[in-house]
């Protein structure tokens, strides 16, 4: 199963993503545990090399997560990189995942740009087409469904479009639980239809609901590092200049007042390598 979630910047879609992951974990995860360590050791049966048991079930973030699973008890969820998931090819690094798993991937457009679809390598695409038959559950969060690549968007047995996320919190703002609001659809087809032509499709409102603070699961402002500049450069001040106090400004301020497009902006990744 192949499920993609989507919605517009901070209605809660890693929110949602890992409220999924929480729940599996605590409701299903002893299950997939016993299945993943039934089917490992049948491999093990005509392996040379045993392969080694989980001791905790298989479900995989890219992110940093834990879930409290008891009194100060918390368990980590496994880690995946996405850029390493695919089949088995020779040259191309794999992370090979224990069968019967489930994972969770955020900002699934960086890995898998639908810009770019011409360029997933074949081994990529084979995994998403296979995964059914080593028995793995992938979710994965995005801006817009139509940023994943075509290949694994036709895959998807569900589109998950977040409306809005509602927070019930005590006296002290401190949040007691999470409801997302969602619109389901069955199918990449539909969602496509809905939300690039504005066709009337069937789809389903649904509502999730975390009793606690999702918050505490995850760090929700991973991403803000990505904004801190490096210890050479800093945070621009910068101010309303004229044209002519633009020309007497070192040659790397004046470039940020410049309205023409830079070379790079656009660029394709080669095309920038050459400018720089």
């Amino acid at each position: 199963m192949i499920v993609i979630i989507c919605g517009k910047p901070r209605v809660g879609k890693t929110a949602l993503n890992t409220h999924f992951a929480e729940m599996s974990m605590r409701q299903n995860g002893q299950f997939r545990l016993k299945r993943c360590i039934q089917e490992t050791n049948l491999l093990n049966v005509a392996n040379r090399n045993k392969l080694p048991l989980p001791d905790i079930p298989p479900i995989y973030l890219n992110y940093e997560a834990k879930f409290h699973i008891g009194y100060k008890k918390y368990i980590e969820p496994m880690w995946v990189n996405p850029y390493w998931l695919g089949l088995p090819n020779a040259g191309t690094p794999t992370q090979f995942i224990l069968p019967h798993s489930e994972l969770h991937i955020t900002e699934g457009q960086r890995v898998w740009d639908s810009r770019e679809s011409a360029t997933l390598p074949d081994n990529v695409s084979g995994f998403f087409e296979k995964h059914g038959h080593f028995w793995l559950d992938i979710y994965i969060d995005v801006q817009r469904a139509k940023l994943i690549d075509l290949n694994i968007r036709a895959l998807a047995t569900k589109i998950i479009e977040v409306q809005r996320m509602v927070h019930v919190k005590d006296a002290y703002g401190r949040i007691l639980s999470t409801t997302w609001i969602c619109r389901e659809f069955s199918n990449s087809q539909d969602y496509e239809a809905y939300s690039e032509q504005g066709k009337v499709v069937p789809f389903r409102v649904t509502t999730y609901t975390h009793e606690g603070n999702i918050f505490e699961c995850y760090n929700s402002r991973s991403c803000k590092n990505d904004f801190v500049p490096d210890e050479k450069q800093d945070f621009k001040l910068l101010k309303f200049k004229t044209p002519s106090e633009i020309k007497v400004l070192p040659k790397e301020v004046a470039e940020m007042y410049s309205t023409a497009k830079p070379k790079w902006f656009r660029a394709r990744q080669n095309e920038t390598k050459k400018v720089a």
